[in-house]
């Protein structure tokens, strides 16, 4: 699911649910369990921050060392 949170105007309470948008930055994805919708991991620490330069295979690399 996307949350679409504008320049930190808008739905920043369906946001906060699931990363500190504090400290993350944005992007900011999270996995949530499927069964329960507890977040599994979330880049708290704005470990995604720089996805705009990543490359698709740096994407893939960041994305896969949660599996």
């Amino acid at each position: 699911m996307k949350v679409d949170v504008g320049e930190f105007d808008r739905k920043l309470d369906v946001a906060e649910r699931y990363v500190d948008l504090g400290a993350s930055g944005i992007p900011a994805p999270a996995v949530l369990d499927p069964a329960s919708g507890d977040v599994k991991v979330a880049t708290n620490l704005g470990e995604f921050s720089s996805a705009r330069s990543m490359s698709a295979a740096q994407v893939e690399e960041f994305l896969t060392r949660w599996l």
